[in-house]
């Protein structure tokens, strides 16, 4: 499940960065924030590909590999296309409620993220901290590109 799931999200952010790219709605910074998604895809695909070793204790290189994709600020990256995005529909006319909410939920998301990677004391569940820390931002994709494509009514086979 690893690797199709984790190089599935990859793929569909990638996806999700050419559509962000392509907006006829948003201006240099918001295209630019697409490089950073596209980013934070690959780097999901390569999760995938590199599955971590039995217990993840890595002794392998593809789970050193697995390590050092998964380690590599993931959700930082993310976030700063996120904010970068935000700015971008700061004065928007109809995308600029996305601002406050796209930063609401991605201070949240830095909190799980850093609990999940340097907290030192006991989670009951490190699992589920985790999978939120990856889920939020993919939740904050799903409503900015709802949102895009309502915008602009946007034809996947207009390519």
């Amino acid at each position: 499940t690893n690797v199709l799931g984790f190089s599935l999200l990859g793929v569909l952010t990638m996806i999700f960065s050419i559509g962000v790219f392509r907006s006829k709605e948003l201006n240099k910074l918001g295209k630019f924030s697409a490089l950073f998604i596209s980013i934070t895809g690959l780097l999901m695909y390569l999760v995938g590909i590199f599955y971590c070793d039995v217990g993840c204790n890595n002794y392998s290189m593809i789970g050193e590999i697995h390590e050092m994709v998964s380690t590599s600020g993931q959700v930082q990256v993310l976030a700063v296309g996120y904010i970068l995005f935000a700015f971008s529909v700061y004065n928007h006319k109809k995308l600029k409620f996305l601002t406050p909410l796209i930063l609401f939920l991605g201070v949240i998301t830095l909190i799980l993220a850093y609990y999940t990677a340097f907290y030192q004391g006991y989670i009951p569940y490190p699992g589920i901290l985790q999978r939120s820390a990856i889920g939020l931002p993919y939740i904050i994709m799903a409503i900015i590109a709802f949102s895009m494509y309502r915008l602009e009514g946007w034809n996947f086979f207009s390519f």
